[in-house]
């Protein structure tokens, strides 16, 4: 994944695509592997440089699907943290700008856990290295938290109430791999500068945001399957501590329990009670 800062091209010469039609060039773009190939494509002539300044949302659109992990979250994020609106139509080169430049604190958040993870408490176990699914779904859920953190608390709590259950649990879940001694006070530690500067204003908000997230985890399931959240009576207890449900080692069992199929209870017609409703793969993944 390249998401280098775009620089905005000049335009003078001429192409040998000029002879293409204007649709077909739209593709062209479309299918660059890069933001930064979309730009030094657009600075080959003029003609392609004012394509892609009056086509700059489709094409955005579409390059992004693959360059931006995360893309939704990432947004949400940036909404949340006042650097974008989401509100922007058409977009501009600057909230484009904006958008490609904050999508490399990805591969921060993913250093920064590497970094953290011999500091880690036991419960939940983790992974030291993570795989591609494993990735995506840290960056998501810190993406998700950052957001949540730079709330003021009316909103918050409003944002977490609305929350499906496999969120819940997710967040619930990287809400332990976020260590704010760690992240404010190493010096050799060089995370995400938002997280950062929200911990170092209030170091406990992510433990109070954290009791939020597995009371109305723990709410919810009970509302839904009748008992308490109780993980190690449903799934495979591991000394030392479970492996959070993030963990690809996890997903099956997360699922089984998610769902209600690990109770085996009987509804009408000795039809088991299973909401698979309640389980979805992210797009990212």
């Amino acid at each position: 994944m390249n998401t280098r800062a775009m620089t905005v091209p000049t335009a003078p010469r001429e192409s040998p695509l000029l002879a293409l039609p204007t649709e077909l060039l739209v593709q062209i773009f479309q299918s660059a592997p890069s933001f930064r190939a979309v730009t030094n494509l657009a600075a080959s002539s003029k003609q392609l440089y004012d394509i892609w300044r009056q086509y700059l949302t489709p094409i955005y659109n579409e390059v992004s699907r693959s360059c931006i992990p995360n893309k939704s979250a990432l947004l949400s994020m940036l909404a949340d943290l006042g650097k974008i609106s989401l509100d922007t139509h058409p977009l501009t080169l600057d909230h484009i700008a904006c958008i490609v430049r904050e999508s490399r604190r990805s591969d921060a958040l993913i250093k920064g856990y590497t970094l953290m993870h011999p500091h880690l408490l036991n419960d939940p176990q983790t992974p030291a290295s993570l795989s591609p699914p494993e990735e995506r779904r840290l960056v998501r859920g810190m993406y998700q938290l950052i957001g949540l953190l730079s709330l003021d608390k009316r909103t918050r709590d409003k944002r977490v109430k609305e929350m499906d259950l496999k969120t819940l649990f997710l967040l619930s879940d990287f809400t332990c791999v976020i260590d704010p001694y760690f992240i404010t006070m190493d010096s050799d530690f060089n995370g995400d500068p938002d997280l950062r500067a929200i911990l170092e204003e209030d170091s406990v908000s992510i433990r109070l945001l954290q009791r939020d997230l597995r009371a109305r985890r723990n709410k919810v399931f009970e509302q839904m399957y009748g008992r308490r959240y109780r993980p190690v009576a449903c799934t495979p207890f591991e000394s030392g501590g479970r492996h959070a449900w993030w963990c690809d080692c996890q997903q099956k069992t997360f699922k089984d329990m998610l769902t209600g199929r690990v109770f085996g209870e009987k509804g009408a017609a000795g039809v088991p009670k299973v909401r698979d409703d309640l389980w979805y793969d992210s797009a990212e993944e």
